[in-house]
């Protein structure tokens, strides 16, 4: 972890490692790593923009053990638990013989009642050794007592772990996100979290191998370990429910220990997943309905000889711009249900020039009266220009096509029989009148008899009726 590195970088007051000369220089995402650790642990500060070392820092520097062990010893309450944290560290410092039981507690006991094998005695004299040196630099004259799971825990944070499963192995999920393995007849397997001091074997894809650990009781979190817990309030996008959610979860690095449903979430944090769902969906997730739709037709059709007089209102353009026109408008709102209440059509007119409400109106009606004297709608979606979808009968004395756009644009006439069935399509009515009519009025009078079908169809009265008149 290069944290000696780290310690000799800061005295020498340098803010980059690169600044000492080494005799091998420290990798960078070690070097990293390691100040991530200290600043963890609060021995650096790095506020200022600069590292410099906090005055437990400077404590943890002055004892002559690994800065992790330095860390565990000096946050040790005074008295017991302190004299059993020098007990963890020199039976850590020392290294416990590699065939040795991965039960920290054991080794602990053994190390008290002087059982075991003969073959570990000198390491047990070592580590005594240690223990002694250690109480006498921080002053420890009581007895060692309490559990040693919360001591290694704040050592080695990042080795918190908690079992996901047990079989042949039992697998845990480590805070840095990790897994480690314990053989599943381990006494230590039955235990769901673990406090895990000494791990090998795993490379970047493979699980470590459980070294070093101690059962650990979760209640820790809310007492002695609370300084690892992490609580933060998080909005998300429910799926199931199509609405951004907000829960606060308290977590030990990558662990989740706990996660509440909180009340609905602030709107300026549900607002960017509310407008990415939208992104996904489409247009159509704001229910523009099908008048919503002709009323962009209808600026589309302007858009085309003027696309600078008029605004883009593509689906493509829309998407791209919704923090500009939707956004402003959405409120309180935080889900698809919420939209609802969003009349989409008026946002969308604040994007029109100035005088543009007006201009449509007038030059891309959405509907125009035919000769019977009914209000007929256009439809802008079909084509470049509009369509207007009548009954003949009720064009009758019609010489010339419907237009728009101040008369320079004739509509597709799509006429329709009686039945409402199409029978011709033309942009030159005149011209229908003259030419189409006589064939569609021999073979429709017939299909239609109770319907007007007169030779001079300009000459006779618009009707709207379905039958003819007596």
């Amino acid at each position: 972890m290069y944290i000696g590195s780290v310690f000799h970088a800061v005295v020498e007051r340098a803010a980059d490692p690169n600044e000492l000369d080494w005799l091998e220089a420290p990798p960078a995402a070690g070097f990293a790593a390691a100040c991530a650790l200290l600043e963890r642990c609060g021995a650096l500060d790095v506020s200022a923009g600069r590292r410099r070392l906090t005055r437990h820092g400077r404590r943890m520097l002055e004892l002559p053990v690994h800065p992790r062990l330095a860390h565990m010893l000096l946050t040790a309450a005074p008295g017991s638990e302190q004299a059993l944290a020098c007990e963890l560290a020199a039976l850590l410092e020392e290294r416990p013989p590699a065939d040795a039981d991965e039960d920290l507690g054991a080794l602990l006991e053994a190390l008290a009642t002087d059982r075991g094998r003969t073959a570990d005695r000198a390491w047990r004299h070592a580590v005594r050794r240690e223990v002694r040196r250690l109480r006498g630099l921080l002053g420890v004259e009581v007895a060692a007592a309490g559990d040693p799971a919360p001591l290694l825990a704040r050592a080695y944070p990042e080795r918190v772990g908690r079992r996901i499963a047990r079989d042949r192995q039992a697998v845990y999920e480590l805070a840095n996100g990790r897994r480690a393995l314990l053989p599943g007849a381990s006494p230590l397997a039955a235990a769901p979290w673990l406090a895990i001091a000494a791990a090998s074997g795993g490379d970047r894809e493979a699980a470590d191998r459980i070294r070093l650990a101690a059962p650990l009781d979760p209640a820790a979190f809310d007492g002695a370990l609370a300084g690892l817990v992490t609580a933060r309030e998080l909005v998300r996008w429910e799926p199931s429910q199509e609405r951004a959610v907000a829960r606060r979860e308290r977590h030990v690095g990558a662990l989740l220990l706990a996660s509440e449903t909180l009340p609905a979430p602030d709107p300026a944090r549900a607002l960017p997943l509310l407008l990415a769902r939208v992104r996904e969906l489409g247009i159509g997730a704001l229910g523009l309905g099908a008048g919503g739709e002709q009323w962009r037709a209808r600026v589309a059709f302007l858009r085309r000889p003027a696309p600078d007089a008029w605004p883009d209102l593509s689906d493509a353009a829309l998407l791209a711009s919704l923090e500009e026109w939707l956004a402003p408008w959405l409120g309180a709102a935080r889900g698809l249900d919420d939209l609802r209440s969003i009349d989409t059509r008026a946002c969308l007119a604040g994007l029109l020039p100035g005088d543009g409400a007006m201009r449509l109106e007038r030059d891309a009606p959405a509907a125009i009266t035919v000769p019977s004297g009914r209000s007929v709608r256009l439809d802008y979606t079909q084509g470049p220009v509009p369509v207007l979808a009548v009954k003949l009968q009720e064009l009758f004395g019609c010489a010339e096509t419907p237009t728009v756009a101040g008369g320079r644009v004739p509509v597709l006439v799509h006429l329709l029989s009686p039945a409402g069935r199409l029978l011709q399509v033309t942009a030159d009515l005149a011209s229908f009148w003259r030419e189409g009519y006589p064939a569609v009025r021999r073979e429709q009078r017939g299909r239609y008899p109770k319907h007007p079908w007169p030779e001079d169809p300009l000459a006779a009265e618009p009707t709207a009726a379905t039958r003819r008149r007596r």
